[in-house]
């Protein structure tokens, strides 16, 4: 009779090195930090307490900055760009000189606890940006039946 497959055996856990460590951090602060989730390379380097706050403050930062897009038709979007990618790739250097630093290898359990507190909050966000604007537009509708009638 055949004995069924075993999967091979998994090797002890190989330690990632510091500089290895330093580029993860960068890379995922840069990654996320594109898509509105800035802190989790922080997260990565073992700084929790900064990788919250920079959380809150950018998304901070990029509502104000869509208000002020919108308040100023687009022409504010000329400052919008440069700030957006600029700011990732900073925070994410200054993530991987932590690392190097003060020699971290890293929690990938903080970069998901982050992670997906982020996504929760991008997600609140857009989803009270369109309450938002569907409530302006139910009350410019109103205000304009009203006027016409």
């Amino acid at each position: 009779m055949d004995e069924p497959m075993q999967p091979p055996a998994l090797g002890p856990a190989r330690q990632v090195d510091i500089e290895t460590a330093g580029w993860i951090a960068l890379a995922l602060e840069a990654i996320f930090g594109y898509f509105g989730i800035l802190g989790v390379g922080h997260a990565y380097a073992g700084r929790f307490g900064r990788a919250i706050g920079l959380l809150v403050g950018w998304l901070v930062v990029l509502v104000l900055l869509a208000a002020l897009t919108g308040l100023t038709f687009g022409v504010a979007a000329c400052l919008v760009l440069p700030i957006w990618v600029a700011v990732p790739v900073i925070s994410g250097l200054l993530a991987r000189r932590t690392v190097l630093a003060e020699g971290r290898t890293g929690s990938w359990t903080a970069v998901f606890g982050l992670a997906g507190v982020g996504c929760l909050g991008v997600l609140t966000l857009i989803c009270l940006g369109l309450v938002l604007l569907g409530g302006l537009g139910a009350l410019s509708s109103a205000l304009s039946s009203a006027v016409s009638g």
